[in-house]
């Protein structure tokens, strides 16, 4: 009897194959765990998701830092910043 199996991805770059009822993420999840791989959730584009405390934003905005010195400080992009300022309208200092 040949079983049919089914790719499950756990990174980018690492596919196994299982069958129809291991084909669920709470198994992908254990097989990282034990491979020892990052969660194929975490990665984003080319880099890993970051989150970003938006009261730091704020109060950094706030307090009259450069968008830059911003990306610097929390190490993301400039672009991250500008976007969480636009999201969560940081620039006038509402909470």
């Amino acid at each position: 009897m040949e079983r049919r199996l089914f790719p499950l991805r756990l990174s980018k770059t690492t596919v196994i194959y299982v069958t129809r009822d291991k084909l669920t993420p709470e198994y992908a999840e254990k097989k990282r765990k034990l491979f020892n791989s990052i969660s194929a959730i975490e990665k984003k584009g080319g880099g890993y998701r970051v989150t970003v405390d938006v009261e730091e934003v704020r109060e950094l905005v706030v307090s009259g830092m450069r968008l830059k010195d911003i990306a610097k400080k929390l190490g993301v992009s400039k672009t991250t910043v500008d976007n969480y300022i636009k999201k969560y309208d940081l620039r006038n200092g509402k909470r």
